[in-house]
């Protein structure tokens, strides 16, 4: 029994030291290195707790192990102390994603084997120096965690305390981004799958936008314009860069004005603290301490749940640890039950319609057979593969996709339906400004692309958009013009009544509800999608050639690629945009007018 508990408390030591390894190493990445974790603060406190449980693990397998074979020799406790070293010095080597998988085992092999050498000279000292350090090491480990849960609690309450008073009568605001849906796939938008009845109820009592362009064809910059009025142009906002505080954000713009502030982001990808999108939140749930969670805050842990045998044996395909619309849902709705008198602005961020499309039942199979349970090999290598893999699916692969695409949208309407009822339940939505948008589409095999942010056309730009307030907006107007994503700050302002001028660039999308006279097309502002090149695109990607640049307005689309090359089309007359007019003689005149147009705009703003 005693050298039993010495395997245990030797586990221990060694994964609290190995997950504290793993969270300097961590701080370094992020801050001396400057570069994206994608963890919250809390790893500080989990990478320890989770490598400390996965060594206890494999110290139990040992000591049964050695159970079975009938006694527990100082052999065992010698491959103990080597497998422990082996799987704490490879944890480490795993960061350091350069290095071929071969030759970190060779690497963490070689310096365990001179670690149990080591010790096997001065055994009673180091097996006294883990009993007693343990303690003391552990105990570190849950003051930090206690620490960093009291002053979340405090830096939120003062901030609340800290507000002013807001204007009398102020409304409350909820922007919910359904991330990745397209309006394609919206019955609300006459797709003939019903993937949105209780959208569609919901849109008599507001205005619904049917061409509603995003800025961008992926998250961050799409959000970023979405929270501060700007064009991607005009922000910091790349692939691996955060957007900066040099534009004021409608969380930041409410705050000031008295407004509780708060976000529920369920993609941590481009949506986490680190981008930038937090900025102004008084709180911002991104990485919520989970199982999960957990489980993937150890490089161990990591390892082992991505491992394509792990999700095979497991039949689990799913992003770890993608929070459901259910759960975040709940979340919001807790948080607004403690808002007490204070008008609130709340940004919620869905993640259900992102790849991997795994719905719950009933609506993995709402639309069509829920091919990987019919067929395992088919589904690790649709939910375990790369974007870039898509260009050789077949026709059936690609449609059991966009099966389960659309179910997770019929979900989605599902569970917003469930929380607009529980906020009329409550009598908060009346006095709500609601907006549902998106922050791109997805396409399936459009001009021969999958997936998002490596072109402009119509299934990644064009977004549903929603918008009602029944004190102040019309219920069941349609609006056909072209608008931008863009415009929502400056709505929000409007709608809102906390401004008599423009806080935020663009117009308020106001303008094409509260007057019966039409919009004067000539008189709009120009409507602008961007992508920069990514160093990660494959070469059919446009993308590949360098940065994009779309301008558009109601009658036609001009895309100004990155190799010079140039895309124009009519979208009344060639909505799926098959026909490229740059090469046409009779469009000429609109060609030159769309390029000096974007040389403008772009130099303008």
């Amino acid at each position: 029994m005693e050298r039993s508990n010495g395997i245990l408390i030797l586990a221990i030591w060694f994964g609290l030291l190995t997950g504290l390894g793993e969270a300097v190493l961590l701080g370094i990445q992020k801050f001396r290195m400057g570069q994206v974790i994608r963890f919250g603060p809390n790893i500080v406190w989990m990478a320890p707790f989770a490598d400390a449980v996965l060594f206890l693990i494999v110290g139990s397998i040992i000591i049964l192990i050695g159970r079975l074979s009938g006694r527990l020799s100082k052999g065992l406790n010698r491959l103990a102390l080597g497998i422990l070293a082996f799987l704490a010095f490879l944890s480490g080597f795993y960061m350091y994603y350069p290095l071929q998988t071969y030759a970190k085992v060779l690497l963490a092999a070689g310096l365990a084997v001179q670690t149990v050498r080591l010790v096997e000279r001065w055994p009673v000292v180091f097996h006294s120096f883990v009993r007693r350090s343990v303690p003391w090491i552990a105990g570190f480990v849950i003051v930090v965690g206690v620490g960093m849960y009291g002053w979340s609690w405090f830096r939120y309450e003062r901030t609340v305390a800290q507000l002013p008073a807001a204007p009398a009568n102020s409304p409350n605001v909820l922007l919910i981004v359904l991330d990745t849906v397209r309006a394609k796939s919206l019955s609300l938008y006459g797709h003939q799958r019903q993937t949105t009845p209780n959208l569609e109820r919901w849109a008599q009592t507001g205005v619904v936008f049917d061409n509603a362009m995003s800025t961008a064809p992926w998250t961050l910059p799409s959000h970023g314009s979405m929270f501060t009025g700007r064009w991607p142009h005009e922000l910091s906002a790349d692939w691996k860069a955060a957007i900066d505080g040099k534009h004021e954000t409608i969380a930041e713009f409410l705050g000031a004005r008295g407004y509780l502030t708060a976000g529920f982001v369920a993609n941590t990808q481009y949506c986490g603290y680190e981008f930038g999108l937090a900025r102004g939140f008084a709180r911002y749930e991104d990485y919520v301490v989970s199982p999960q969670e957990l489980l993937i805050s150890s490089v161990l842990g990591r390892s082992i749940a991505n491992d394509t045998w792990t999700r095979q044996i497991l039949r689990y395909w799913d992003n770890i640890p993608r929070r459901s619309a259910a759960q975040i849902n709940q979340q919001l709705l807790d948080w607004i039950g403690s808002a007490k008198d204070r008008p609130f602005f709340a940004f919620v961020n869905y993640f259900d319609a992102h790849a991997s499309y795994l719905p719950p039942k009933p609506y993995d199979e709402m639309f069509g057979p829920d091919l990987p349970r019919g067929n395992e090999r088919m589904a690790q290598e649709l939910r375990h593969s790369t974007f870039s893999e898509w260009r050789t699916r077949s026709p059936q692969e690609i449609e059991v996709e966009l099966n389960m695409y659309e179910g997770s949208i019929a979900y989605l309407d599902y569970e917003l339906n469930r929380l607009f009822n529980e906020l009329q339940r409550r009598g908060v939505l009346q006095n709500t400004l609601v907006i549902v948008t998106s922050d791109h589409g997805e396409q399936f095999g459009e001009h021969n692309f999958y997936v998002h942010s490596n072109s402009l056309y119509e299934p990644l730009l064009h977004v549903p958009l929603m918008v009602w307030f029944p004190k102040s907006i019309p219920g069941g107007k349609r609006i056909a013009g072209r608008v931008s994503l863009r415009d929502l700050p400056a709505t929000i302002v409007d709608v809102t009544g906390l401004s008599d001028g423009n806080a935020f660039p663009g117009s308020s999308l106001s303008r094409h509800w509260s007057s019966d006279t039409p919009i004067d097309e000539l008189a709009e502002a120009p409507i602008l999608a961007e992508v920069r090149q990514a160093d990660w695109a494959k070469e059919w990607y446009p993308t590949f050639k360098g940065d994009l640049q779309a301008i558009m307005d109601d009658r036609h689309k001009y895309i100004k690629n990155g190799d010079g090359s140039e895309e124009l089309y009519s979208s009344g007359e060639d909505p799926l945009e098959q026909r490229n007019l740059a090469s046409v003689e009779s469009a000429r005149p609109i060609l030159e007018r769309f390029r000096m147009k974007l040389e403008a705009f772009v130099a303008k703003n």
